[in-house]
Parts: structure tokens; sequence; C-alpha cells
């Protein structure tokens, strides 16, 4: 790169000067911060200030000039032509881009500065092994200084104290003088002194490394005893020696870091030579075979090479070590499989030879072709699935195969174009040769019965003898060994372009000569099936594609003008779909029997649904550039269809818009964007019953930013992985498996997001380098301000809880599967064996408070709450459940081969569910079975559990005529898919029911009318309705949907009328009253939010002892109240009638 400095009162170059003078050249970086001691190289005409120079304390150096020549500087890789005036001022050169950073420990003694040695600086956090090492020279004042290109700056302070950065960020540009301060770097961390020797009893250097709860270290150590800080907890070290000839396995040992500092040594004083020698197939060595895993590493490649002679020398103390073995096969440019085993290291030096003598040999196909076989490169060859070149010295085509454990058959395949491929199988377990010949393969050519009306495509032939299968084209002929054949092929009419797919088989057998096969169409086993596709108005959609699809394959057809494409097809089950963009795909299964069919795909009960985005929180959304575009997610009744599509059409200036089209019905909407930082909006109930638009305003004053990051209890940054997680919920959910928002992280940080006003949690989920999970929360509010969400994370202690499993006494189960939850976060799941109905384990859990639920066997669900480490047991007690098989029969007696619903219920509560048939186990106690399927009547019966399993079978009779089924999906507002624990909906005049595991409930035997409605659940606004039950809202569906959002009501927050210390509130008719049980000369923030966290009302005032606020434009519900005056907060929910 090259810059040009202009200064002023130069406009022409002067080149006629006969004086000396001196330049002063001062160098700064982007803040105007003068560089110390950075080189710089000068070049100009003759000799004219020419040289190296470097940069005083004041960021200067100076020219001796005899001219006012342009000079051309180089300085941190770029170029820079000087223009000097001649004056005393200095010519400035500013390095844009550049920063000049000082680093300053701050809470550390003088001396204890030599423990931190480096910094590693990396291009981003999704490079980490990308990384540029500087070594730090502290001054006498205890600071380093560097010169850092960028604004971002990735880096972690390195040295003998582990932990201190992690790979932390810094936004340079907000630096104060350029100045990066660490406050105590030693906080929380104790000194280790680690020594290293060999086997002479030696002090020498070597490498550590450490693994605890947070990240792995490593630390080279000097010949001499060395001082390693680390945070307080447990490790397992490992050390090894270095810089040798042997190469050393690490000896490892686990201690803990506790309140007083440890001493370590390390002594191969008692380790052996141990010798890994690697023989190829025949025995010989195998140079630069690549034996990994004594000595660790993160790539799966990484080891120690063997020298010429197949071996590698290792000193090892005693003990069992696992190795993995790679090889390539040098004759044969392939790979052997990787070898793992294991080390026994005792007293004595020894040698493992690991060979693969055994495990391998080679197999040869000696291919005599066919006359028609010219071309030998378009032969494919192919042994055990290893596709074989061929080996002109030998003229053989040669693999290397890896012996079966079960002595099985290796299959080999030969291709060739136009050809039938030939397959076989090989039953060898040493080198050999077999020869195949291509002598009796003969031309075959396949035609119609009328080829003047007829032709052929899609022709498969079929070996009758081998079951094996092989497409071929019908222009030209194609070569079969001798042998008895199966063809079906499809037959196109020449003239209408009628497509009749081949069903019909015809045999034919090649016998020692070419021939021709004349395939023959029966019409007798084709129906024609038109389908029609209607747009929006009634009219034919002609250009429409529709895809016609089987089991086996799909194909794709266009509409003719006319909106309509005909075929002919053979008897079988069908579906076809339409393609249209913006469309909800029409679909639908149909079955050919016997006769032709007419299919309609009708657009009619359509309506366009468009979106309009705006609001001044987009351009929160801008980087550079680019842009975060919306993404609109819409979901359907029973969530059968889920659809996420782009509003490209727009700006953030402007806003976004977009169409989308859609049967009417009742849908949920949500929004996302993601471009930089992140928003998500709670799922909107609408009912799309006209063409509509719906306008989606994203405002500052609605939403409010929320930074997050992670520290340990020290304040410490902590050093996030990419496993990690955190999961933002509302704070009905905290205990919840459903969230708003999951953040993961590629470079160690989180995602800013955007919430409305509302009671949250955030729950980081950690996953250390051991796989192991712990989850720490932090509860937080959003007002009418930004604000930074901190969580402090401790890994736990691990404690022991032994599950205790009996009486689960089955012919068909002996297994319980345990699934452990903290903070709603599924963490881990135990399965447990049992025998005669008993089981144990012990297992390991970080030590807190957890749910757990049992997934094995099913039925009625064992769930609790535990907390370690006090609690030592779980007891799963299945003593008094016994097994419950429910199957469901129309009237006539025959089975229901459909989706039937059949539920559970105790006591009015909602236990268990599955489709068809009920397999599951329940303890002793009466319950109630309801069983439904679409077209049938509900149908309930009690049960009573004792001593004995109960098999029941349910009846089902066909729903009455001119009645109808209404069936009520219950769904949360910020996750679709998550049904609220505990729903119930009541229908007016037709009972109450219990919602089931997807919060679906339905109800049979409905009268055609409006039908009221009330759906509550714990934790959530109650929702009333009104359904309109009608042969044409069932018509679509086979039922009547109901589509049900609820809405989470705040915690902590009480019913209206309210009282407290200051304020008394409640409404009344269109009014929220506010009085203040005192005077006061504070300013309130009133904000009124809506439970989707729209803000409907806000204002500022001084408060009266008597206050009110107009709510009249506002709809019934449930709203949240706010009252803030910089000095508290205080909430209530209000509910408006």
């Amino acid at each position: 790169m090259k810059r040009r400095l202009l200064l002023v009162g130069l406009m022409c170059l002067v080149t006629v000067c006969t004086w000396a003078k001196d330049m002063t050249v001062l160098i700064t970086d982007s803040k105007d911060l003068p560089i110390p001691g950075l080189q710089a190289f000068i070049s100009g005409t003759g000799s004219d200030g020419a040289g190296e120079y470097t940069t005083d304390a004041n960021g200067k150096f100076v020219v001796k000039r005899s001219s006012l020549n342009f000079l051309s500087m180089q300085v941190a890789g770029d170029s820079y032509e000087l223009v000097w005036t001649g004056g005393n001022d200095p010519v400035v050169v500013k390095l844009e881009g550049h920063y000049w950073l000082t680093l300053t420990l701050k809470g550390v003694e003088p001396e204890q500065h030599s423990l931190f040695t480096g910094i590693d600086l990396f291009p981003d956090k999704g490079s980490l092994y990308n990384k540029k090492h500087l070594n730090i020279k502290w001054t006498d004042s205890g600071t380093f200084s560097f010169l850092y290109e960028g604004e971002q700056l990735y880096w972690e302070l390195t040295g003998s104290v582990s932990g201190v950065t992690s790979v932390s960020t810094i936004d340079v540009k907000e630096l104060t003088d350029g100045r990066m301060e660490i406050n105590n770097p030693l906080a929380g961390k104790q000194k280790m002194t680690v020594a290293i020797k060999d086997e002479t009893n030696a002090l020498c250097p070597g490498l550590i490394t450490i693994s605890g709860p947070q990240q792995s270290y490593e630390q080279t150590i000097t010949a001499q005893p060395t001082d390693i800080y680390l945070p307080k907890g447990s490790y397992k070290i490992g050390a090894r020696v270095t810089g040798k000839e042997a190469y050393y396995i690490p000896i490892y040992q686990e201690i803990s870091l506790a309140d007083a500092p440890i001493v370590q040594t390390f002594s191969y004083e008692t380790g052996k030579k141990v010798t890994v020698r690697v023989l190829d197939m025949d025995g010989l060595p195998i140079e630069k075979a690549i034996v990994s895993q004594l000595i660790p590493s993160d790539s799966y490649w990484d080891g120690q090479k063997t020298d010429a002679k197949g071996e590698v020398t290792y000193i090892a103390t005693a003990g069992t070590y696992t190795y993995r073995v790679l090889a390539m096969i040098e004759t044969d440019k392939e790979s052997y499989s990787s070898i793992e085993g294991e080390i026994v290291v005792g007293s004595q030096e020894m040698v493992q030879e690991i060979s693969y003598k055994d495990q391998y040999f080679r197999i040869s196909l000696d291919i005599t072709p066919g006359g028609f076989m010219t071309d030998p490169s378009q032969m494919s060859v192919s042994i055990a699935g290893n596709t074989v070149q061929y080996n002109e010295q030998t003229s053989l085509y040669t693999t290397v195969l890896e012996k079966s454990n079960d002595n099985s058959y290796y299959p080999y395949r030969i291709s060739y174009p136009d050809m039938f491929t030939k397959e076989g199988k090989i039953h060898v377990t040493k080198h050999e040769t077999i020869s195949v010949s291509f002598a009796d393969y003969h031309k075959v050519t396949f035609t119609s019965s009328d080829i003047e009306k007829y032709a052929l495509s899609e022709i498969y032939v079929n070996s009758t003898q081998g079951g094996q299968s092989d497409y071929c084209e019908a222009d030209h002929g194609y070569y079969l060994s001798d042998g008895e054949y199966e063809i079906s092929a499809t037959i196109t009419d020449r003239t209408t372009q009628e497509s009749f797919p081949g069903i019909s088989k015809q045999k034919f057998t090649v016998a020692g000569q070419d021939m021709t096969v004349t395939y023959t169409l029966n019409e007798n086993d084709y129906h024609q099936v038109t389908i029609s596709v209607i747009d929006r108005t009634g009219k034919p959609m002609a250009g429409t594609n529709v895809s016609i699809g089987t089991r086996n394959n799909t194909e794709t057809y266009t509409a003719d003008e006319q909106g309509k494409i005909k075929l002919h097809l053979p008897d079988g089950t069908y579906t076809c779909r339409t393609n249209l963009a913006d469309y909800k795909p029409q679909e639908r299964s149909f079955k050919i029997a016997g006769a032709d069919m007419d299919i309609r795909l009708s657009f009619e009960n359509y309506k366009e649904l468009t979106f309009k985005v705006n609001g001044d929180l987009l351009e929160k959304f801008k980087s550079g550039n680019s842009y975060g575009v919306p993404m609109l997610t819409l979901v359907s009744h029973a969530i059968e269809y889920r659809n996420t599509f782009a509003l490209f059409n727009g700006n953030p200036t402007d806003g976004f818009t977009g169409s989308y089209y859609l049967p009417a019905g009742d849908y949920a909407y949500s929004l996302g964007i993601t471009q930089g930082k992140r928003i998500n909006t709670p799922e909107t109930l609408m009912k799309l019953d006209t063409d509509k638009t719906v306008t989606i305003t994203l405002s500052t004053a609605d939403y409010q930013k929320v930074a997050l990051n992670v520290v340990d209890e020290n304040g410490t940054a902590w050093p996030v992985t990419y496993e990690s997680s955190i999961y933002i919920c509302n704070s009905t959910h905290k205990d919840k498996d459903t969230y708003i928002y999951r953040l993961n992280t590629n470079d160690g940080n989180f995602i800013d997001v955007y919430l409305p006003q509302g009671e949250y949690v955030a729950k980081f989920e950690n996953r250390n380098n051991m796989g192991e999970t712990n989850v720490s929360t932090a509860e937080f509010s959003v007002a009418d301000q930004p604000q930074t969400v901190t969580l402090t994370h401790k890994e736990a202690k691990e404690a022991s809880l032994t599950i205790k499993v009996k009486g689960i006494v089955s012919e068909y189960d002996d297994y319980c599967s345990v699934r452990f939850y903290k903070s709603g976060i599924p963490i881990r799941d135990y399965g447990i064996r049992t025998e005669s109905g008993i089981g144990e384990k012990t297992i390991q859990l970080p030590e807190g408070t957890y749910t757990y639920s049992v997934d094995e066997p099913e039925g009625k669900e064992i769930s609790g709450t535990i907390t370690l480490p006090a609690d030592k047991e779980l007891a799963l007690d299945y003593s008094t459940y016994q097994r419950l098989r429910v199957y469901t029969q129309d009237e006539e007696g025959q089975y229901i081969d459909k989706s039937t619903e059949i539920s559970v219920y105790q006591d009015g509560k909602f236990i268990y569910s599955d489709n068809r048939s009920i397999y599951a186990m329940f303890p002793a106690g009466v319950y109630q079975v309801r069983a439904w399927c679409k077209g049938y009547k509900a149908v309930s019966q009690s049960v009573t559990i004792g001593e004995t399993d109960q098999i029941i079978t349910l009846t089902l009779p066909k729903e009455t005529a001119n009645t109808y089924t209404v069936q009520f999906l219950v769904a949360d507002c910020y996750e679709s898919e998550y049904a609220p624990e505990g729903a119930t909906v009541s229908l007016e005049g037709y009972g109450q029911l219990a919602a089931g595991y997807e919060g679906n409930v339905s109800f049979t035997d409905i009268v055609a009318g409006d039908v009221s409605y009330t759906i509550s659940a714990p934790g959530y606004a109650t929702l009333k309705g009104v359904v309109n039950v009608s042969a044409e809202k069932a018509k679509d569906n086979g039922y009547v949907p109901v589509f049900a959002i609820l809405q989470p009501v705040p915690t902590g927050i009480e019913e209206t009328p309210m009282l407290s210390n200051s304020f008394s509130i409640w409404t009344d008719n269109d009014y929220l009253y506010i009085n203040a049980n005192s005077t006061s000369t504070d300013l309130w923030t009133l904000q009124l939010v809506s439970l989707n966290g729209s803000l409907v009302y806000t204002s500022k005032q001084h408060l009266n002892t008597e206050n009110n606020v107009y709510i009249g434009n506002n709809p019934k519900g449930i709203y949240l109240f706010v009252l803030s005056n910089g000095k508290q907060r205080i909430a209530y929910k209000v509910v408006k009638n």
C-alpha cells in the first residue's frame, strides 16, 4: 500500500536547494499517540536522507536534508511519501488503522512480571491456531508496548500464569491512550512448582500439560524447577522430557490446588526404553508409519514417525499405554486401517511389534475383455467397495484387502458403457489372482411393439438369477452375458407425448448370440389421471409444476394452458404436490384402483398475507454496506405446516415487505433478524379469513439491547468453548426446557439480543473439555435501557448418586432410562439395566439441584427433584406398577389403522398418550382412558390398575351426521412447539379436558354453531374465545381446528387491585387509576406493556395523590403496568375487561 502525506504550503516539487538542514519526522498511530522504538527505512534521490531510522521515546527521528525532494519511507509494512517545506515543524506520519498499545498489570509485585512472558495475537476468534506470538520485554515501570493493526484485538496473555485472559476481545478504539490494564492477574490463582527428571535423575527441560474443568493449558519449562500459577481447583497434570532423541511418554498425576502452594516433581528414574516396531503385510519394516496417542496430540495424524527400520524409541515408566498406528502400503499407494492397542511397560526394556502381516492380503483381477470393450480407460473396477486402477506392469487390477473376522466374501463390480454390470463375490484369505472373462457377453437391442407409435425410455433390465438390475438406453445395443432376464420400460406415445410408466415385466434369455427384444405395451394396465390446478379466482392455473410421487420415485409435470396435467398411471398409491413460489403447497394423496381419476388442486381458499416490517430498530441491524433481512416464520394449527421465508424487498430505512399465500385459517407468526445482533419476536396468533396486511413495528421504545457475558467468581472472563450456549427464556420458563434465544459461539463471545420489557432468565450451559455439563443462571428485567447481563459461573465438584431401580418385571422390559435437568436444560441421560426387575448404577454429577424424569419404561412418569451432595440415592420403585394395553376398533370389530389418539387421565389430569395403541406401565389406581380418531367419536372408559396387567379394547363409533370434532392446539407464545404444562380446555356445554404432550385435545359430537371456550394453564394468562363450528370450517382437516397461543404471566406480580407501600392500582371501565400514598417531587415514567412485549402507552409525569390513565383504546386483556423514577422500578399486572 502506498500513502501520500500532503503538507500545507507545497503545491509543486522544489528540487533546487544548496543548504543542509534537519528534518524531524513524527510517527503516530490512529489516535495520534507517538510510537517509540519503531524502525523506518527512507529512500530518496541520491543519498539525501536515505537510511534506516528508529523513533525515539517521543516517536520522532531526525533526517539530515540538503534538498526538498520527495522521500519514500517504508514503515509498518506500508509506503509513505514524505513532503517537507523546509520548516521546523515535524513531518507527521499517521499510521491509519494502527494502534500503539501499552499493557499494564495491576496488583502484582515487580518481580512477578517475569511470570508473564508473551502475548498471542489471533486474526479472529475462529482462528485460534493461526496465531502470532509476541515476546514480552517489561520496562522498569512494568509496562509492555506494541503496535497493533486492526480495531478488534483478539489476544491471550501467556507465560507461567494460566487462565488470566483466555482469548479476550478488546475494542482498541475505545482504549484511553492505548492502555490495556489487567487487574490482579494472580487473583484466585495458586502456585505449583514443577520439575522433570530424566532416567539418569538429572533435571531436564520439558512440556507440562494441564487439564482442568475450564480448559487445557501447556507450559514449557526449563531444566530447573519452574513456578506455574493456576486457578484453584483439581487438575490432571502430564509431564514429559523434550529435546532428546528418544520420545518420552508422559507421566500423569492428579493434583488439587487449594490454599497452599505445592511442589510436584516428575521423574523418569525408573523409566525403561520401549521400541515400537511396525511391520507391513509381508513382515517388512514400514518407514514413516505414524505412532500416535502415546504422546497426546490434537490431530489424528500427529505422532512419531518410524525410521528405516520401522522403529520409534520411547522412554516410559511402568504402566499401561494406548497406541494407534497409521501406515501406508507403499507398493500399492493405499492406506492400512489404523491399529489400536496397549503397551504394558514393566521393569525391563522391551520391543513392541505391531504387524499387518496377518490382517491384509492382495487380491488381483485378471480381466479378459469382450470384443466390444475397445477402450480400457472406460472400464471401472471395484473390489470390496474400493475403486481399483489398472496396473500396466502386471496387467492386473490389484488391491489390498483387510481380512474379515467372519470369513466373509468380498464383492467385486466391473462396469463398462452400455454393458450389464458384472458383479461377483470372491472368497479368499491370502494373496490370489482371480480370472474374469467377458467372452459370453452379447449385444441385445430393445424396441417397442409399434416403433412408429411408441418410443421406449427408462429401460430396466433385471437378472432373474441374481436379482441385479441395470438401467439402459434403447437407441443402441446393450451387452449382456448369457442368462435369463426381465425387462420393464416406460413407453411414450410419440404423437400425444403421454407416457406409460413401466410396470409390466417381460422375460427373455440371452443364449450365445446377439438378439432383439420387443417390449409390448398392455394399455389395460394403465388408467388416465387428470390433475386440474385452479387459481385463487377459480380459473385454470397454467404453467404450474406438480410433482407426482410414489414410494420409490418422483416426477415433475407442468400444467397446460387449461391448467391440466394428463398422464397414465398403473394401480397404486400416489401423492401430488404443487411447487409454487410464495405459496403453501397443495398436496393430495390418491389411490388408483382399476379406474380413471380426476384430481383437483385448488387455491380458491387461499388468502394473500402481506407482512410489512418497519421501525427505527431496523437501523441497529446494519453493518457496513450490509444489513439483516427479516425472516418470518408461519405456523399453522397442529404445527402440520411451518415455513420460514425472507422479506428481501426493502431496506432498514424504508422498511421491508413480502407476501405469502396460505389457506384460510389460524396461524401464528414470529419474526427474526440476525446481523451482528439478534432479535426474535414472540409468536402472535392471527386469523386469516381474507387478504390481510400485518405491520410489525420494531421500535427502540419497545425493545432494549441485552449483552451477555460469563465470568468466574473473580470476575475474570470465563473461557467459553464452541460447545457452550446461553439460553434466554421468559421468567415463567425458568425451570422449563424452552427458550426465546439459544446463543452459541464460535469466537468466545455471545451475540447481543433485543428483548421487550419483561422478566427473563439467562442460562449458561458450559460443556468443558471432559464432556461434562454444568449450568449457571441469572434473572434479569428489561425496562427502558440497554443493559449487560453477567452470569457468574462456577464449576461445581462432582458428587456420587446411586440410582436404584426395582419392580420392572416384564418379558420385554429390562431397562430404565433417567434424564437429569438443571434449570430446565437437559444435562445427562443414564440407562440402568435390570435383572429380575432390579438394577443399580452409581453416577457422577456436579453438586447442585436437579429435576429428573424417567423416559423408559413408558407410562406414568416418575419424576422429582434431588440435591447433591445431600441426596446419596435415587430410588425408582415400580413395585406397584402394572402393564396397561389399550387397543381400538371400529363398530365392525376391525382394527382402526389410523393415527388414533389414545390418552390416559387420572383425576382429570393428563398422564400419558400414544398413537394407535398403548403398551405402558402405571401404578395402582383408577384411570380414565380416552380414544379418538378423525371421522369417529371419542370414547372413554375407566380402568383400575391392581395386581395384574390390564387389556382393554375401545370401540369407536362413526361420527354422527351434522356433528363435528373441534381440535385444539395449545402452544406457548415464545415457542409454538412447546405446550404449556397443565393446560386445560373447557368447551361450553361439552366439558373440560386436559391437553396432551403436544398441547392437543379433541372434542367430538359438537353441534354446529358458535361455542365458547376457556383455556388455562399454570403461569399463563387465561384465554377465552368462541369457535364457529360448521361443515365449511371442518372440510379441509376433517375437524374444526383451534390454534391457541398462551401468554406467560410475569412472575412475582399479583392480581389487581393491588396495594403497596407506595401506590394503589386498579382498573375501572376504561381507566387505570394510580393513587400515590404520599406526595413526591419525582418524575415518574409510566408504561403499559402487553404480554407479548408491545409498549401500548408511555408518559412521564409527576404523580399526585390521585391519578388516572385512559386505556379505553386498548383491547381487553392482561397488561404489565410499570412505574419507574430512576431510583426504583415497580411492576403490576392489570386486567382490562
